[in-house]
């Protein structure tokens, strides 16, 4: 039986389909201020 998709599963990016079904590894949005800093910065949004 396989296990149910939960939101951790799937990228949430515009237009992304990536996930964890189709073979890709997703990260967590960080915590700390800073890193999210780095992270919006090299989304482009």
């Amino acid at each position: 039986m396989d296990k149910p998709v939960t939101t951790y599963d799937v990228c949430k990016y515009i237009n992304c389909n990536n996930g964890k079904l189709t073979g890709h590894r997703l990260f967590r949005f960080p915590m700390e201020a800073n890193r999210q800093k780095i992270w919006i910065d090299n989304a482009g949004k």
